[in-house]
């Protein structure tokens, strides 16, 4: 079999555009893939015997070869180091041990990674920058070392036999000029002309978006075995949608191109990824594979001469504290006790909006029912207010916070 015959030996990007190549042979969003490690283990048997690791790596290293010289790769040894651990730790709890990774870093601001058949794995900086954590780079990592597992570039290649090497090349080429540009009237054109290709040649698979469910629950279960957090995968796969959504990287609704696009795929796919953690048993936790769901304290003159301790959440503040000592602790002392409460809960238990409570009465701010802030009567008064009414205000601008960090999370900003 020739090397060049389909464009996902080449790669399968995250973002959809540049590779989590649409289909058009169904119109609904039920795609039946396959979960179950078991059955999928057996099927990596089966394949194996159908291609050798020798001939396997020997495809992906000429494509690599071009990938990299298109791009060019970044110099950057403690991202690459960053990388390599993890690919390392992920491989090991994988359903292919023995394959032999090739990390490299492409030279390339949008956020994308690419699995190139045979264990060569890519990201681009623009990724690197993207990410919030170990985490969200492993859930990213797990998912491309997913489709080399599942031999998805030379299972689509089996069935997309006309494509040609002097294709793909052109396509490569329209890639790494949008890809260098990173200008959005530009991605936007690269869209309508891969769309274009693909409808012309006739070559769109209905296996793309099964290909893509597979890489993302796969990738989950490698992803927890190795140790990390799951929940990063989703995070960092909501951030790209509103990348995507902020750079119009959508057709509008009425080009015709639009019906091979798998941009309307992002919202399913989402909610397929969150499945995995109630199917698994498993805690959805934001707040512990993202930046910003953090409690800190801090001193603020909030009039001449007056200084107070501050709870903030967020870098916005939730809760002021007056000056006068409370059981035997000095405002600093409760200040950090608070927010030691806070980052207790909110590491083992996550926070969201819908997680915060309130009991006005008793001055009392909960998370997840527990008690998270209690209102002192002290502290209620060096603002003038009773301890329900300070209690409502504290949770309402708790509430704030949250809904900032949530934001945050989802879009970078």
């Amino acid at each position: 079999m020739a090397p060049w015959r389909s464009l996902p030996i080449i790669f399968t990007f995250l973002i959809p555009l540049l590779g989590a190549w649409p289909a058009i042979a169904q119109d609904d969003d039920d795609v039946d893939y396959q979960r179950d490690p078991a059955t999928i283990r057996q099927d990596i048997q089966s394949w194996s015997q159908r291609w050798n690791a020798e001939h396997e790596r020997k495809v992906g290293e000429e494509v690599a070869r071009e990938v990299d010289k298109a791009y060019g790769l970044v110099d950057w040894p403690e991202q690459m180091q960053r990388v390599t651990e993890i690919v390392n730790r992920l491989a090991k709890v994988s359903d292919r041990p023995n394959v032999q990774y090739d990390v490299g870093i492409l030279d390339t601001g949008i956020p994308n990674a690419m699995a190139i058949t045979g264990g060569y794995i890519r990201v681009t900086r623009g990724l690197l920058d993207m990410v919030q954590s170990d985490d969200e780079l492993a859930g990213v990592l797990g998912h491309e070392m997913a489709h080399n597992t599942l031999f998805h570039g030379l299972r689509q290649a089996e069935r997309d036999a006309k494509w040609q090497k002097w294709e793909m090349i052109a396509l490569l080429g329209i890639l790494v000029g949008a890809g260098l540009s990173g200008d959005a009237g530009v991605l936007q054109s690269l869209d309508l002309v891969t769309l274009s290709m693909f409808a012309r040649m006739g070559v769109l698979s209905s296996y793309s978006r099964r290909y893509e469910h597979e890489a993302d629950w796969t990738g989950l279960r490698y992803t927890h075995e190795a140790g990390y957090n799951a929940t990063g995968f989703y995070t960092f796969m909501e951030r790209l949608m509103s990348y995507e959504l902020t750079n119009q990287v959508v057709l509008p609704r009425d080009d015709p191109g639009r019906k091979w696009d798998s941009h309307p795929l992002t919202t399913q796919r989402l909610a397929e990824i969150r499945s995995y953690f109630s199917q698994q048993g498993l805690t959805f936790n934001r707040a512990a594979v993202c930046d910003g769901f953090v409690a800190t304290v801090r001193q603020s003159e909030v009039a001449e001469g007056l200084r107070v301790w501050e709870v903030l959440f967020h870098n916005q503040v939730v809760y002021q504290l007056s000056s006068e000592p409370v059981g035997g602790q000095s405002p600093g002392e409760r200040a950090q006790s608070i927010a030691d409460r806070i980052n207790s809960l909110v590491q083992r238990r996550g926070i969201d909006v819908p997680s915060l409570g309130i009991r006005k009465s008793s001055g009392v701010i909960t998370l997840h029912g527990l008690a998270c802030i209690n209102v002192d009567e002290v502290d209620a008064k060096l603002l003038g207010m009773s301890v329900p009414d300070y209690t409502d205000a504290v949770y309402k601008a708790f509430r704030s916070a949250v809904y900032a960090a949530e934001r945050t999370s989802r879009d970078g900003l």
